[in-house]
C-alpha cells in the first residue's frame, strides 16, 4: 500500500502531539529513517544523534510548548511525501533565579520529507527542514 496524503498529514499531527507532550525521545526517533535522518535548522544541520540530543535539551529548556499548525501543504511522490507545515510555536522557559518565566514565540515553516516504509506500512521521516518566517 503506497503512502497517502492522509497518512502523511496524520504523521505530522502525531509528531507534534508527541513533541508537545514531551514524549520519549525513543518514540520520536523510531518515526525516522534512522541513521539517514537529517534535520536542518537555521543555525545548522544535525544528524540522527544530533537531533535526539537537541530534542532532549529542548524539552528540558521549554515547558508549556505548543505547535499550532496553521496550514499543511502536501506534495505526493511515488513512495514519498513532502509536507510543508506552517507553524506558530510558543513555549515558556525559566532560568534561576529569574522571578518569572519567559515566553518565546516562533513563526516557522517546517518541511517534512517522508518515505513509505514497506516493512512497517507507515511513513518515516527522512528530513526535517525549519525556516523562520
Amino acid at each position: 500500500m503506497p503512502l497517502t496524503k492522509e497518512a502523511a498529514e496524520r504523521f505530522v499531527a502525531e509528531w507534534y502531539q508527541l513533541v508537545d507532550n514531551h514524549g520519549p525521545v525513543t518514540d520520536l526517533m523510531k518515526r525516522t529513517v534512522g541513521e539517514g535522518f537529517v534535520a536542518r535548522f537555521p543555525e545548522g544541520d544535525v544528524d540522527y544523534t544530533g537531533y535526539a540530543q537537541w530534542y532532549i535539551e529542548d524539552i528540558r529548556s521549554f515547558f508549556d510548548g505548543e505547535h499550532a499548525i496553521r496550514e499543511l501543504q502536501t506534495e505526493m511522490g511515488d513512495n514519498e511525501a513532502k509536507v510543508l507545515a506552517i507553524i506558530d510555536w510558543s513555549g515558556r522557559s525559566w532560568q534561576p533565579p529569574e522571578p518569572h518565566s519567559r515566553l518565546k514565540e516562533v513563526a516557522c515553516n517546517i518541511l517534512f520529507t517522508l518515505e513509505y516504509d514497506e516493512e512497517t506500512g507507515r511513513p518515516l521521516l527522512h528530513a526535517y527542514e525549519v525556516s523562520l518566517r
